[in-house]
């Protein structure tokens, strides 16, 4: 896994919550290879408002237990 986004993983308040779009213009990736990021890292998404976008929708957060 490319150690920028594990860093994201364990560094961004568990709070904040992020949208696919919006973790793949912050990461440079695209996001199918964000998507592949999330899923081994066992991250799945929840409905909720982007931290960074404020847009409804499908979110990631970094709390790995949440």
């Amino acid at each position: 896994m490319n150690d920028v986004f594990r860093t994201f993983l364990h560094g961004v308040s568990a709070r904040g919550a992020y949208c696919l779009d919006c973790l793949s213009e912050m990461y440079g990736e695209s996001a199918r290879t964000i998507a592949r990021y999330l899923s081994e890292s066992e991250v799945f998404s929840r409905l909720g408002t982007c931290t960074n976008c404020d847009e409804e929708g499908a979110t990631f957060r970094s709390d790995l237990s949440s």
